[in-house]
């Protein structure tokens, strides 16, 4: 969608292992707020094998709003910039931002009723089944909803 209505080419570059290979070798250990290997496994080491020489920067969507940082790497040729938070845009621009330029919020976050217990839900992190960020009654959805990710 992003490429569609931006108009251009997202290089798109993967990780030598997957989540569940990563798993295996942290001996079923998850990953947490203070120990975030996944975020360091799956996407910074992926961007900076990508990028064999020279400086990179690399902008992250932590929102003005969030009361985090994220994991920076210490390293001289690498440079992480937050433009949100820089700028001070919230939750709200970013939502109004993604309309405005026809791209929208990604589908995890469209509303899901549920008869049984008439309620609607949502994600409110990102794409991750796994990510620990999650509220605890996404975990509870999440094995309701997709038992195989769980």
């Amino acid at each position: 969608k992003l490429e569609i209505s931006l108009g251009i080419t997202v290089k798109k570059f993967y990780p030598k292992k997957s989540f569940k290979d990563l798993l295996k070798q942290y001996n079923g250990f998850l990953p947490s707020p203070t120990e975030r290997w996944c975020t360091r496994n799956l996407k910074l080491e992926a961007l900076i094998d990508y990028v064999k020489k020279g400086v990179i920067y690399n902008y992250v969507g932590i929102r003005a709003d969030e009361n985090r940082t994220g994991l920076i790497p210490h390293r001289e040729d690498f440079h992480t910039v937050m433009p949100f938070v820089e700028d001070g845009i919230t939750l709200n621009d970013v939502k109004r931002i993604l309309h405005e330029n026809g791209v929208g919020l990604p589908e995890y976050y469209t509303p899901v009723y549920d008869a049984e217990f008439d309620i609607s839900y949502n994600r409110t992190r990102s794409g991750c089944y796994f990510c620990f960020f999650m509220r605890q009654i996404e975990w509870v959805w999440l094995l309701e909803k997709h038992p195989e990710e769980f």
